[in-house]
């Protein structure tokens, strides 16, 4: 036997003191019956309350209150196997971590901002497997498909530009994502590009091409703004910024124009991620009609709820005590001559 809520055994203490108060309150009328009028005449005023009739009804009372805490300690004893099927999708999250994410035309940062954006896309996301891909001039599997969507956001936590090989390879990174898809059930899949759009080559278009002729959906959001801005050589900002060969400052901005191309030829949307707005949460909109394939089925036991039982015995001993008929409680009074 289990019990879901063992904390309300503790309302059986009340119990023993309910009780006090009744024999209590039983005192104090018995005392106040005797001041009212002369003993002869109160009992035939009052007949005398029967000892066993007042203990049947209080203690009535008193044990359909202890079946209402057994119902409410929830026991459960038995099992009952349940079949679980997860209807869901296979969603691949592709994010930039090149230098160019740390800009600061979005406060804190582009990379900052990211995060926040896969955060509350996750908080909104349910039953489909998530993944995690980070990619600069190199990319990496940092998060396989999964349905933890706990140990996702960890990843997305440690994800640094500091950590990759700098420069911007989309196209390499798209690549990825469509090898750490399964082959089968193309049509399932959906790959999410965060991006700046820093790359100076078109061959992401051709790969979000070959990825829509699988049949894998592409959507791109884009993260910063469209003036150029200087790139800070560290994650925490400061007076240091990147400069070419000649020690000019290098500045950055979003390429709207290619996120939203390779979005068209992956077959999706492009979605520009302002200050306010958070445009992955637009996406789960999008698809949230789409039609979902079963991931798993799960057979395992689940124990069987029995609060019911107490509960029907606890209401029926209240109404009991309900019904009870006054005459039960009083001895006849002696008859007059």
């Amino acid at each position: 036997m289990n019990f879901v809520s063992p904390v309300w055994f503790w309302a059986l203490l009340a119990l023993p003191l309910m009780a006090a108060l009744q024999w209590r309150a039983q005192r104090r009328r018995k005392k106040l019956l005797e001041s009212f009028a002369a003993p002869a005449l109160l009992r035939r005023l009052a007949p005398e309350t029967r000892l066993w009739a007042l203990l049947l009804r209080e203690g009535t009372l008193l044990l359909a209150l202890l079946f209402l805490v057994l119902a409410l300690v929830r026991p459960q004893w038995g099992t009952v196997a349940r079949n679980v099927q997860r209807q869901g999708l296979d969603l691949m999250l592709v994010v930039d971590a090149s230098r160019s994410m740390q800009a600061q035309d979005i406060a804190p940062s582009r990379m900052v901002r990211a995060r926040h954006e896969i955060g509350a896309f996750l908080e909104g996301a349910e039953g489909d497997r998530i993944g995690l891909i980070g990619f600069a001039a190199e990319s990496r599997t940092l998060c396989p498909l999964t349905a933890d969507y706990g140990a996702v956001r960890l990843f997305v936590d440690e994800l640094d530009p500091d950590e990759f090989a700098q420069g911007t390879d989309i196209a390499g990174a798209l690549r990825r994502a469509a090898a750490s898809m399964p082959e089968q059930n193309s049509r399932f899949q959906i790959v999410v590009l965060v991006s700046d759009g820093e790359e100076h080559d078109e061959e992401a278009l051709g790969v979000a091409r070959q990825l829509a002729a699988r049949g894998i959906t592409l959507y791109s959001v884009g993260i910063g703004s469209t003036a150029g801005v200087p790139i800070p050589l560290s994650s925490e900002g400061g007076a240091r910024y990147k400069t070419d060969a000649r020690g000019e400052v290098v500045t950055t901005r979003l390429n709207e124009n290619l996120l939203r191309e390779i979005a068209e030829a992956g077959g999706g949307k492009y979605y520009h991620a302002g200050p306010d707005d958070f445009e992955l949460r637009r996406v789960l909109d999008d698809i949230r009609d789409r039609e979902r394939r079963t991931i798993d089925s799960d057979l395992y036991e689940q124990m069987v709820e029995r609060y019911q039982i107490p509960l029907a015995v606890a209401l029926f001993l209240l109404a009991l005590e309900l019904v009870l008929p006054s005459a039960l409680a009083a001895r006849r009074g002696r008859r007059a001559p």
